[in-house]
């Protein structure tokens, strides 16, 4: 299930993840079925505008910001990942890479217009999430925005329930069906309570909407907006049925202010 497989914050194991980093990590922009987050960034853009991809790594959404903003910074950890991210942009003369961890950014190399943070605030240690994001909010200009893209706890137990009703059109009774999906990724109620899935041993937060508002709120940003961003129904399931449709699967698309 998209980004619930990949491993928030360990450096070794994303480095050795670069070069299968796009069929293990879901791809938010071109996934966007209604093209949300292509349209938030292309609002927020300014003449002589600076972004900076905030945890970058290997340079998807890099082209997306370069044709939106005069001045385009990738911030990421991993320098497997920058090596490719530097390929994929070679092209682009208004890009420009930095290696960082964002849970220790000790003074700026730039102070930028607009951040964006896809899929990063996903570690299932609390005190990773607090760091990372006052991390790329040091990256920010005072009045500056963040974007910010995270999993969703809501669209995990809606797609469960989706999976029963599917089994439940095949012909089995309603037992039966919720008996036959798979809720191991959910290991407890504690889990479910602190959004944690689990997919292939690896744990990764995903967040209520109120949770993320307030987690924004307290940490300095003024939240302007809160959307989904929808995914095709074939993100989660292989060979969905064509009756499934809307409402489809989703992430959290929030953008904020930095105070």
């Amino acid at each position: 299930m998209r980004v619930s497989q990949v491993r928030p914050m360990d450096r070794t194991y994303w480095d050795a993840l670069a070069p299968k980093y796009q069929a293990v990590v879901l791809d938010a922009i071109s996934n966007d079925r209604r093209g949300v987050l292509r349209k938030t960034l292309a609002a927020l853009a300014t003449r002589g505008g600076i972004a900076g991809d905030l945890g970058c790594g290997i340079g998807i959404a890099l082209p997306t910001l370069a044709s939106c903003f005069r001045e385009v910074y990738g911030f990421d950890f991993s320098a497997s990942s920058l090596k490719r991210a530097q390929r994929k942009c070679r092209h682009l003369t208004n890009v420009r890479l930095v290696q960082l961890d964002l849970r220790n950014v000790q003074g700026s190399p730039v102070l930028v217009d607009v951040g964006l943070s896809t899929n990063v605030l996903i570690s299932p240690r609390p005190r990773d999430r607090r760091a990372a994001l006052a991390g790329s909010l040091a990256l920010i200009r005072a009045g500056g925005r963040i974007v910010l893209v995270v999993p969703s706890i809501e669209a995990v137990l809606y797609s469960l329930a989706r999976e029963i009703e599917w089994h439940e059109r095949s012909g089995m009774r309603p037992g039966a069906a919720a008996a036959r999906v798979d809720t191991g990724h959910l290991a407890n109620i504690r889990a479910v309570r602190d959004g944690i899935v689990v997919r292939g041993a690896v744990r990764t937060k995903h967040y209520l909407r109120e949770e993320l508002e307030v987690f924004l709120t307290q940490s300095g940003v003024a939240v302007e907006t809160v959307e989904k961003l929808e995914y095709a129904w074939s993100t989660e399931f292989a060979r969905p049925p064509r009756w499934m449709r809307e409402p489809y699967p989703w992430d959290w698309l929030a953008v904020g202010r930095k105070r």
